[in-house]
């Protein structure tokens, strides 16, 4: 079923000129080798809830002559066509190009070859490299393309770590939610009850308005300040929850709490702290026992340093033809945008959010954005995209070098796509028609 009305959504970005948080609207377009097979031994066990096959794919290299190198790229043409390894699980060659694919695993809910072909077309037109799941059933599928670091020539791996950025916000709210059905917080308790004097207005501020971005809370990253030390070249500069929230409280409200919606990372410091105050614990260990062990998130991290993991993707900033690599920017959106992880590990979070393993069925409800006209698609948490097979749920990021979206059909069909770059104006790649590419990848992963 397609809408009649093309659904908008604000893309809930932590990237500025460098990495600033953006709400600008856009809507998804939908447009509708060699391959290697895994088996779930490549996960943890606790991340094994289906059977996942693995198609590590490197496109043919795209020269763009008027783009400039890149920066500290050395790796030339050749070398990336060498860096091409195929991974297989188990003995056996792989086969030629004439003979047959064997049936895989998986092979019912994908059309591997055209969905390959979207993932290289996005590396053509500049993207350096990016991984998509599709989960349906008790069945996965992990594609990739292109590189997860630019210098050495490192194709992307299956199971490569990104910044999620802001798909980091539903796992905040699910923490916030699970302690309000223990009674430890209420929706609609003050930021005053718990934060008393941290923002003007926070007796008339509510829980339920910082989840729903309705509070009239400024988001910090509409400063220039917050961003001047990276672009100075401080990538280790720290800014504090508690600093951020300040420099939000001088830019002033954007309106009388609860009269409008406003996407703001404000709101969910705030929120993070509240945890922290009810619990006399840190939002990091209220994630790790709460959510990541629970779900036996293996290969997510709540990141508070610019320690990178060694399967960490190198996030780039395509700037004027460059790409700059911004990986150890310090992870400073706080509650709002710092959690590390995989594709397999934030299908599974998405996975049971929607299918009511991580909250109370009355709180989901809560959490999910209205559908209609005039009404911003956001929930307390979740924001919501009209797909040309239906609606689907989720959230959507970027961070510096990084962009992601987790989604889940009505019908449980899952989609995750992480890919390693972002522009200075919010865009996965310097040519435009990348952030085309980029959502029909999307529609033909979760419609295809």
């Amino acid at each position: 079923m397609r809408p009649n009305r093309p659904h908008h959504h604000h893309r809930s970005r932590e990237v500025g000129v460098l990495l600033q948080d953006e709400t600008a609207r856009r809507t998804l377009i939908p447009e509708a080798n060699r391959t290697a097979l895994a088996t779930d031994d490549a996960l943890p066990v606790e991340a094994q809830p289906d059977r996942m096959t693995t198609q590590i794919h490197l496109p043919a290299p795209h020269q763009n002559p008027a783009a400039s190198p890149p920066r500290r790229f050395t790796a030339t043409a050749a070398a990336l066509v060498a860096a091409a390894v195929l991974v297989v699980t188990g003995c056996g060659s792989a086969s030629t190009a004439e003979a047959p694919r064997p049936t895989e695993p998986g092979d019912s809910i994908v059309d591997r070859g055209s969905l390959q072909t979207e993932l290289d077309d996005l590396v053509v037109l500049g993207v350096p490299g990016v991984v998509v799941m599709v989960r349906d059933d008790d069945q996965s599928v992990v594609l990739t393309a292109g590189v997860s670091d630019l210098e050495a020539g490192t194709q992307m791996s299956a199971d490569a770590k990104f910044r999620i950025a802001s798909l980091t916000k539903p796992y905040v709210a699910s923490v916030v939610l699970q302690l309000v059905a223990e009674g430890t917080l209420g929706l609609d308790d003050t930021v005053q009850q718990w934060l008393p004097g941290i923002v003007t207005g926070a007796d008339r501020i509510s829980i339920r308005q910082l989840l729903g971005h309705t509070s009239g809370v400024a988001d910090y990253f509409n400063d220039p300040a917050v961003l001047e030390p990276y672009l100075a070249g401080d990538y280790e500069y720290v800014w504090t929850p508690q600093q951020l929230i300040e420099i939000a409280e001088q830019l002033g409200a954007t309106s009388e709490p609860g009269t409008e919606w406003s996407y703001s990372n404000t709101n969910y410091a705030i929120a993070g702290l509240m945890v922290e105050q009810a619990t006399g614990r840190t939002l990091g260990e209220e994630m790790q026992t709460r959510i990541f062990d629970a779900l036996g998130l293996e290969n997510t991290t709540f990141a508070i340093d610019t320690d990178l993991d060694p399967q960490m993707a190198h996030g780039y900033l395509m700037d004027g033809g460059d790409s700059i690599d911004v990986s150890g920017v310090y992870p400073f959106p706080w509650g709002a945008g710092n959690i590390v992880s995989d594709a397999a590990d934030t299908a599974t979070f998405y996975g049971a959010l929607l299918g009511g393993e991580v909250v109370e069925p009355a709180l989901l409800d809560e959490m999910m954005p209205v559908i209609a006209d005039d009404v911003e698609p956001y929930g307390l948490g979740l924001m919501a995209w009209e797909m040309s097979c239906g609606v689907a749920y989720g959230h959507d990021g970027g961070f510096a070098g990084y962009s992601t979206r987790s989604l889940v059909l009505d019908d449980g069909r899952q989609v995750v796509i992480l890919s390693n770059s972002i522009t200075t104006d919010d865009h996965v790649a310097a040519d435009p028609a990348a952030d085309a590419q980029y959502d029909a990848l999307i529609d033909a992963a979760m419609c295809g």
